[in-house]
């Protein structure tokens, strides 16, 4: 609360303290949607959730900072724990949010590593700290922002190194610049698989916005640091913070301007589960051979190729074939579709259904498209299974028995009588109703011995068209 008054009372403009809530407090709610929108297209989204490259930053300045404490008796003991100390502070003023405790430890481990009197295994420190992790918290296995960051930091420590010895610039300044290219493009080539699988876009400009965004971050998240502490001491430097702020400002205008260039974003792209895992092995034997050529490693790096291509073409070809009607799990709203081929025809009330991001999520991984979006209807015959859909009018007739039933928007109806007059082979309710009557609803189906299925528990419900 000192830190955000502090900055507050500073007159900054206030998308900037929500851009430095973010990166020194791990504070993002703040943040206006068309600025997330900018990050995200520009490439540099990942800047704004506290990550490795943030603490990574921290840890360099800050060893910097207490180098002349190595001079002294028992220093190179003293320091990793000062280092320790200062990440771990700062990870609990961030809030101790999970991406902040994966970094930290890595880093922590990093530390440890770099104090040591004996070589140390750049691997053996990462694994070491992906133990301890999931040790604690099994579950971050499953965690978007786990998988991308250590395959991130994976990918910057083994191929940078490559790429670094295609060129050794004389002059520093572009030495440096061409680091923090090879850095970008090595960390981009280890998460762009898991990236493309997740969020299907990929932003072609990348690297233009990392080649200034990386060291202007180093200046800011410096600057907001020293700032800070000042403040905690009670010294006050406007200068400092005039600089923080207009440095802020540059970046955010850097970033608008970067996104703009939107045809250079790469969208809807594609992705399965079966290619996200043959691309990624394709990567690490290519990896492999380039590190170590053998005839064996050229081998099977041609083998993965093989591989990657087959699972790209049977995809494709398996979801043509696959004809299937989708009951969709969303939270207040019922969407259906039947999919034919390649070609998908939504049911919903939702004008917006197309940019739904279940819907998105599954036109992407399915290869399919959208060719038409139809209002609901009480009744559809699917492969002479009929559906009948009850919303929240509650009425329905009944020209043929139904085998399925659909509640939707929590209809007022009198349950036991409608499953003595239908008795449905299964009843189905989706996520637009109220949690309590789904509850009554489960417990009447189980008395009557009739299967239940609700989407909010079980995920969607299908019914394949073959």
């Amino acid at each position: 609360n000192k830190v955000v008054a502090f900055f507050e009372n500073e007159n900054i403009p206030t998308d900037r303290i929500s851009i430095i809530k973010a990166l020194f407090l791990g504070q993002r709610q703040n943040i206006e949607q068309e600025t997330l929108d900018n990050y995200s297209k520009s490439g540099a989204i990942h800047i704004l959730a506290i990550s490795g490259l943030h603490i990574g930053i921290l840890l360099y300045f800050f060893k910097a900072l207490l180098k002349p404490i190595e001079r002294i008796r028992h220093g190179r003991v003293i320091t990793p724990i000062l280092l320790i100390v200062i990440l771990w502070t700062f990870a609990m003023l961030s809030g101790l949010s999970s991406s902040v405790v994966r970094a930290v430890t890595m880093f922590t481990f990093v530390s440890i590593g770099m104090y040591m009197n004996r070589e140390t295994n750049i691997y053996n420190t990462l694994g070491s700290s992906i133990l301890i992790l999931l040790l604690f918290k099994p579950n971050f296995i499953f965690d978007v922002g786990f998988q991308l960051s250590y395959c991130a930091v994976f990918s910057i420590v083994t191929i940078q190194p490559l790429l670094s010895k295609l060129w050794n610039p004389k002059n520093k300044i572009i030495g440096y610049f061409y680091d923090i290219l090879t850095v970008s493009f090595a960390a981009q080539i280890g998460v762009l698989p898991l990236s493309i699988y997740y969020f299907h876009q990929f932003p072609g400009l990348f690297f233009i916005t990392n080649l200034v965004i990386i060291p202007l971050l180093t200046v800011i998240l410096m600057t907001g640091m020293v700032s800070i502490l000042l403040s905690v001491i009670g010294i006050y430097f406007s200068l400092l913070v005039e600089f923080l702020s207009g440095l802020i400002g540059f970046m955010n205008g850097y970033v608008s301007l970067v996104s703009s260039f939107e045809q250079f974003i790469i969208k809807d792209i594609p992705f399965n589960y079966y290619i996200l895992i043959s691309s990624l092995l394709a990567i690490i034997c290519i990896i492999l051979y380039i590190k170590k050529p053998t005839s064996k490693g050229i081998i099977l790096a041609l083998i993965t190729i093989f591989i990657f291509q087959i699972s790209i073409i049977g995809s494709m070809e398996f979801h043509k074939r696959q004809n299937e009607f989708i009951i969709f799990q969303y939270p207040k709203k019922t969407i259906l579709a039947s999919k034919e081929n390649n070609s998908v025809l939504l049911h919903s009330n939702d004008s917006a259904v197309n940019s739904n991001y279940v819907i998105k999520n599954y036109i992407q991984s399915n290869f399919g498209k959208i060719d038409s979006v139809s209002t609901l209807q009480n009744v559809y015959w699917i492969n002479k299974t009929k559906i009948l859909v009850i919303d929240e009018k509650g009425i329905y007739k009944l020209p043929h028995k139904p085998e399925i039933v659909l509640l939707t928007q929590s209809p007022k109806i009198n349950f036991e009588r409608l499953l003595t007059e239908v008795n449905p082979e299964i009843i189905i309710a989706d996520g637009s109703n109220y949690k309590t009557l789904i509850e009554d609803w489960e417990k009447t189906c189980r008395k009557k011995n009739i299967p239940f299925h609700s989407t909010s528990e079980k995920g969607y419900y299908r019914i394949s068209l073959d």
